[in-house]
């Protein structure tokens, strides 16, 4: 699956880690810090900033001093981020859709939970809504 969002994502010159990244920041209920983002994803700091640094240079992400904590920088997305992905949600829905026809819903819940678990193996998954799957 990640080979085909791959060549989805190139169409706007990104790839799945960097779209990853994007995700998590865009979903945080408040800016992120790389450590908070590679903590979130399970990669390394290194591999984090890395992405970030790319999406910087591609004006896709603001890195900002913490006011509480001069050393601490937070990330923030850049309004071209809405711009690149204005007209892609609902095809990037539908194609994901198109992968994991072979599944009913139920299959796919249950999917989307067990990789969430292996990604985050402290947070109680079991306990959560599965409804963010569709």
């Amino acid at each position: 699956m990640r080979s085909r969002m791959d060549r989805r994502l190139a169409e706007v010159s990104l790839t799945t880690q960097q779209a990853a990244v994007l995700t998590t920041v865009e979903t945080a209920d408040q800016p992120p810090s790389v450590a908070d983002v590679s903590r979130f994803l399970g990669t390394t700091h290194q591999n984090t900033r890395q992405i970030v640094d790319a999406l910087e240079r591609k004006g896709l992400m603001v890195i900002e001093p913490d006011d509480n904590d001069r050393r601490r920088r937070l990330l923030y997305l850049s309004p071209a981020v809405a711009e690149r992905f204005r007209d892609r949600e609902a095809g990037d829905r539908q194609a994901v859709a198109e992968w994991t026809a072979a599944l009913d819903d139920q299959q796919v819940r249950t999917a989307v939970r067990l990789l969430d678990q292996l990604a985050h193996p402290t947070k109680d998954v079991d306990s959560e809504d599965d409804s963010r799957a569709l």
